[in-house]
């Protein structure tokens, strides 16, 4: 933090407050949020693919709700990419064509 300047008291202060208010108790729990209402986890990518549909999210309704008719579960576990039977996000994954034409 030495390169902060002045600011490092501010960032010490707010550690101690965040200790204080029972962080280490809390920092480990399960995200509200880190799973689709069927259990099953949203990974990072999934999240980042949501975002890039911009409005056209908005046809999935609920996001987490995975047994939707047309729900984003569905959307992202049972399309297809170009007729080949590609998970959208081992398709949306760095080097996913690479690991493909392998």
């Amino acid at each position: 933090m030495s390169n902060v300047g002045p600011a490092v008291a501010l960032f010490r202060r707010y550690l101690t407050l965040l200790e204080v208010a029972g962080y280490s108790r809390v920092e480990d729990l399960a995200l509200c949020f880190g799973h689709f209402d069927n259990g099953v986890g949203i990974p990072d990518i999934a999240r980042q693919m949501y975002q890039s549909l911009g409005e056209d999210a908005c046809q999935f309704g609920d996001p987490f709700h995975a047994s939707l008719p047309r729900s984003y579960y569905e959307w992202l576990c049972h399309s297809r990419i170009r007729s080949a039977p590609v998970h959208k996000i081992a398709a949306a994954c760095p080097r996913a064509d690479e690991r493909r034409r392998s």
